[in-house]
């Protein structure tokens, strides 16, 4: 039987496993395949590399497991390769049998109030892609010289921002945090960072690994700012726990519930964010006709992310996601990861939801739907190469790691990023020094 040649879009969690949960199902019932990991960036690893918290390492260790499914011999990584700016989704399938999509939800979701568009008010995936080094971020300038900033949200990204913006730069010195970041965060005068939730402590989405990461902040003293604390539940025990610290000197993080900005105020920056306080009624947050404005100089919004389209994939702008079934698309695209369902889950769901992607591939090629069509594998990487010159292999990204954590040895830093395009390029062939 000739290979199966498959194309897996996007290198992050959702498509390592997917390469993975496909060389497992093949190989068990005998069908042969290969398989190019393709990314937009140089670099794979996706959200593991650019969206987790740098404080957070012990997450980032799942690399490990990334870097053993591409260094099989049926894989190859080609970094630097855009669908939709270096070749269609057509040209894609003329040389696949079969196409699976893993390119996440990269689209934050605005917060629909005026004000949004002044200096000083980002969303999350801007201020997370600043301090993770990720290329789109490479001419960020963000200014912390304000006493106070305000977080919108009450998930993991909300926690994660307002954990690095009031900790101790001292304790990111010896983390992959970006070296431009890291250079504003030492000169920050924030010592307020408040957290804001629209509805109850017990509908917060906070995991518990977040929250009592929170607790061992040093020279931080937390605030549970909300009508009640009553109820039963693991996290409604953390903020208890959290609430009832005694006080400490230094900066302070308020975490505070039932509220909702109305407004971000301000003349060209920002300068206040008006809020209302809601009640809940049905488990539902309804405004009140309470008001009040804080000051603040700085506003970060983490309420939500969604896909984006590919233009000539169907997509489901309701949900923000890939339009699919269980995993398939249409004939011989399939979908994996956020992009099929959704921004939700940890990253280990997406290992779950790869198998379940993977198992309707085998499915399809079983029953005849899915059939090989003779592709040859080095023409395919000359097509990329001649549409993306700036392609980078996966010993090129080897260099790249190589050269970052060589960088970050002296240091005592498990590596430092490089955080612009032309330096990862450079570092890619072998020319940082």
């Amino acid at each position: 039987m000739n290979a199966f040649r498959f194309a897996v879009v996007g290198a992050g969690p959702a498509g390592a496993y997917a390469v993975g949960a496909l060389l497992a199902q093949t190989d068990a019932v005998g069908v042969p395949c290969d398989i190019d990991l393709l990314d937009r960036l140089p670099t794979p690893w996706g959200l593991v590399r650019s969206g987790v918290a740098p404080d957070h390492p012990q997450i980032k260790s799942v690399i490990r497991v990334f870097e053993r499914i591409v260094d099989h011999p049926a894989v190859r990584f080609l970094g630097g390769v855009q669908i939709g700016r270096d070749l269609s989704h057509r040209e894609l399938l003329d040389r696949y049998d079969a196409v699976v999509y893993a390119t996440g939800a990269p689209v934050d979701r605005q917060l629909d109030i005026p004000g949004t568009g002044l200096a000083g008010c980002l969303p999350a995936g801007r201020f997370v892609r600043w301090y993770n080094g990720h290329p789109d971020a490479s001419t960020e300038q963000i200014s912390l010289d304000t006493h106070r900033a305000v977080v919108v949200g009450n998930g993991n990204v909300a926690i994660d921002c307002a954990r690095l913006l009031i900790q101790d730069p001292e304790d990111l010195c010896r983390t992959d945090i970006a070296n431009p970041a890291l250079a504003v965060l030492a000169e920050s005068r924030i010592r307020e960072v408040v957290v804001l939730g629209r509805r109850d402590p017990g509908q917060a989405s906070f995991t518990l690994p977040e929250l009592h990461q929170l607790g061992r902040l040093r020279g931080v003293d937390i605030t549970v700012d909300a009508p009640s604390l009553t109820g039963d539940g693991p996290v409604l025990d953390a903020l208890r726990s959290l609430a009832a610290r005694p006080a400490q000197p230094g900066r302070r993080l308020t975490l505070r519930f039932q509220v909702s900005p109305t407004a971000v105020v301000g003349h060209g920056h920002v300068e206040a964010l008006d809020l209302v306080h809601n009640e809940i009624v049905d488990g539902r947050a309804r405004p009140t006709t309470r008001h009040e404005r804080i000051d603040c100089g700085f506003v970060v919004h983490a309420v939500g992310f969604g896909g984006s389209a590919i233009p000539g994939v169907p997509f489901d702008d309701v949900h923000g996601r890939v339009a699919n079934t269980g995993g398939r698309v249409a004939p011989r695209v399939y979908v994996a990861g956020w992009a099929k369902r959704g921004p939700s889950g940890v990253i280990g769901t997406n290992k779950r939801c790869a198998t379940e992607t993977a198992s309707a591939i085998v499915a399809d090629i079983t029953d005849g739907t899915l059939r090989p069509r003779h592709h040859d594998r080095d023409s395919a990487l000359t097509f990329l190469h001649d549409r993306s010159p700036s392609l980078v292999t996966l010993d090129g990204w080897r260099r790249i790691d190589a050269a970052e954590v060589a960088a970050g040895l002296p240091h005592g830093r498990p590596r430092i990023k490089f955080t612009s395009g032309r330096a990862l390029a450079d570092a890619a062939r072998g020319d940082r020094h």
